[in-house]
């Protein structure tokens, strides 16, 4: 006959086992429910690319994207022009008008009169600023309505020209506004920096010997230089960059001295 003691002991060991089985399932039941749901999310989750495309409707995306082509384009034609007129998209203090362009003289009487690169960096900005709304055509999209805020360029010349352009605007879809804020940001390859220093280095060098031009120097720079000589209203200098595009062609930019 089993004793009171015995007894109890079994059931307590009966116990224990049926507590262990009960917290063992129960944590196999987490674990599955949780890689379900890990699973479930990872299928479910749109990538980030999605999401952000998936934000606003067609239409909306599509004046998006005109936004940033125009902006592509926009700068580009500011790149021309500052490469036509010697740094310069306004008028520049001292010129020659030549052809179309308004060369700019780097070196006039004697007096050096280039402009800083941070002056440069500001001209294609203004040209942005004034000239980006006129690329995009806001006819095309009849079905939206558009506010525009206050467009704001800022450009880095280094071995590239990177242009970040905040063009804020809110568009009205139905009834729905969406605010257009993301900047915008373009690299074109131009080495308008390297350009820079050797056109720099043409005024130094005509400084010391305004009579004599250093082809050895222009050689070297690893650009294409063409030396147009005016009589007394001085030299234009044309430099190409087969290693710098826009819209596929070199990169051309005059200056002249005198």
């Amino acid at each position: 006959m089993l004793s009171a003691s015995f007894k109890y002991n079994l059931v307590l060991i009966n116990l224990m086992k049926r507590g262990q089985s009960t917290v063992f399932t129960i944590i196999a039941i987490l674990i599955i429910l949780i890689a379900f749901l890990v699973t479930y999310l990872k299928m479910s989750a749109p990538t980030q690319e999605v999401r952000k495309a998936a934000i606003y409707p067609a239409s909306v995306e599509a004046f998006r994207n005109v936004i940033k082509s125009c902006t592509e384009q926009t700068a580009n034609e500011g790149l021309i022009v500052i490469g036509l007129q010697g740094g310069f998209y306004k008028t520049p203090p001292n010129k020659l008008d030549f052809g179309p362009a308004a060369v700019s003289y780097w070196l006039l009487d004697g007096r050096r009169s280039q402009p800083p690169l941070q002056h440069i960096q500001n001209e294609l900005n203004i040209y942005i600023e004034e000239n980006l709304n006129t690329c995009i055509e806001f006819s095309r999209f009849r079905d939206l309505k558009f506010a525009r805020g206050q467009t704001n360029a800022a450009t880095r010349i280094s071995d590239s020209v990177q242009v970040t352009v905040t063009y804020p605007i809110t568009v009205t879809k139905d009834s729905t506004n969406y605010n257009l804020k993301e900047p915008y940001i373009i690299n074109i390859p131009v080495r308008l920096n390297k350009i820079y220093e050797t056109a720099s280095g043409v005024v130094n060098k005509t400084i010391e010997d305004p009579n004599y031009i250093n082809i050895g120097y222009l050689l070297e720079r690893d650009l294409d230089v063409e030396v147009t000589e005016l009589g007394d209203q001085g030299t234009i200098y044309t430099m190409y960059d087969k290693k710098s595009k826009v819209n596929d062609l070199p990169y051309l930019f005059m200056f002249m001295v005198n």
